[in-house]
């Protein structure tokens, strides 16, 4: 088990270029409103920023290749991460055009190739639940990142900026992965199972809704709403009605 998952867990050259150049552009625009008017002060205040953020997106990002990595690796997969240029330009173009008050936070997708240790397995060839139970874990470890430090922060009483830039990101960037479009995680979850993914997909909407409009931090409650919506959809659609 021990040399698979280090098997699983290496890098190529490509991926590691892709990953440098990802880090750099998603911590730009996660930056962006914080480089000031222009004049030398802001523009080392910009740059300051934007190293802080660097490492944010950097860790985040990280933790999201590594876990879906790890996971692919114990199934006897391998991973790995191509970069989605639509995604970076896209994400470029929403926010200077709209001067910051848009951020979209993807540019990689999720790619899956049998290795040697899946050849002990009854099935070899790989199906659409392997990639929709990997793609998953990917967002859920940035949801799992995020909540996590921002719960202990609370509970030790210890408030920091760079700690709710952390959460937000992560929630921010999680969400984005979810989103049903190739190659992001959401399409290999929403192919895997629409039921599956219209679950997901509700109780992480339900709780950015809760926290964004209404500042409650509540996976119960995005849960209960979640199976609302999961249960309108079954009838409404997958039943034919």
């Amino acid at each position: 088990m021990k040399e698979l998952i280090k098997e699983g867990l290496k890098f190529n050259n490509k991926e590691k270029i892709s990953f440098l150049l990802v880090v750099l552009v998603l911590s730009f625009i996660y930056s962006f409103k914080e480089w000031g008017s222009g004049d030398f002060a802001s523009i080392f205040t910009g740059l300051t920023n934007w190293v802080v953020s660097f490492f944010i997106v950097g860790i985040s990002v990280l933790v999201h290749h590594l876990t879906q990595k790890v996971t692919a690796a114990i199934r006897g997969f391998k991973v790995e991460h191509k970069l989605w240029w639509n995604g970076l330009v896209v994400g470029l173009l929403a926010v200077v055009l709209t001067n910051g008050r848009f951020m979209f936070f993807s540019a990689a997708g999720m790619f899956i190739t049998t290795t040697k240790y899946r050849l002990g397995y009854k099935r070899q060839a790989i199906d659409l639940y392997d990639y929709g139970k990997i793609a998953l874990w990917g967002p859920a470890s940035n949801i799992f990142l995020g909540a996590t430090l921002l719960t202990w922060s609370w509970i030790l009483g210890f408030h920091s900026g760079i700690i709710d830039k952390i959460f937000t990101f992560n929630v921010l960037y999680a969400f984005y992965n979810l989103l049903p479009f190739p190659p992001l995680d959401g399409s290999r979850m929403f192919v895997a199972s629409r039921i599956n993914y219209i679950f997901v997909m509700s109780s992480y909407s339900a709780y950015l809704a809760l926290i964004f409009i209404l500042h409650v931090y509540s996976f119960i409650w995005a849960t209960i709403a979640a199976y609302v919506i999961l249960i309108l959809y079954y009838y409404f659609v997958e039943s034919g009605y």
